[in-house]
């Protein structure tokens, strides 16, 4: 059947997959970062632009005293875990993964087609006090699906910072990832 070689290629490709015994259907778990919250740091401006250079994360300005990175890295939020269920096979992965096909209508299925895109910027300011540098984030996720053989669509995006969390209207959320605060300890 093709439906079920389909789906299995969606599903090993989003994911691990393995059999459990999980009724059919979507679950999500929320994201387990709590943000990054505020970070600062005292290395120069040089050596945050180093370190986020190497760390692959995009395209990074240093001034003498800023350091800006724009990125879609998806390593840089963190929007939860899915579990897929169907015909007897489960896959987890994670709410970020670039492009999923999901099943939808477990009685009449069909096939959804999610794509995320993930914008971040990041900037490296000197703290008021002149004690060192702040890192501030701001974080836009965008989720697009397509029902699979139709012209149905839907799209969301969410906007949020290093300390807060982007809700979309299904209750799941994105939050950072904390990886530029980790990177820069």
């Amino acid at each position: 059947m093709r439906l079920p070689l389909i789906l299995a290629l969606g599903l090993g490709l989003a994911g691990c997959v393995s059999t459990g015994p999980v009724e059919d259907g979507l679950y999500y778990s929320a994201p387990r970062s709590q943000g990054a919250g505020f970070v600062s740091t005292d290395k120069t401006p040089e050596a945050v632009a180093k370190i986020l250079r190497e760390a692959g994360l995009g395209a990074v300005r240093a001034g003498s005293a800023s350091v800006t990175l724009s990125s879609r890295d998806l390593r840089l939020v963190d929007c939860g875990t899915y579990v897929q269920v169907a015909m007897g096979n489960r896959a987890e992965f994670p709410a970020t993964a670039p492009e999923a096909v999901l099943m939808e209508g477990f009685t009449t299925p069909g096939l959804v087609r999610r794509v995320i895109d993930s914008r971040s910027t990041i900037r490296l300011t000197r703290a008021a006090d002149g004690s060192g540098y702040v890192v501030s984030e701001t974080h836009s996720v965008t989720r697009r699906y397509q029902a699979l053989g139709s012209s149905a669509r839907s799209k969301a995006t969410v906007t949020f910072d290093e300390g807060s969390a982007g809700t979309f209207t299904n209750g799941s959320l994105c939050r950072s990832s904390g990886l530029v605060a980790t990177l820069l300890r």
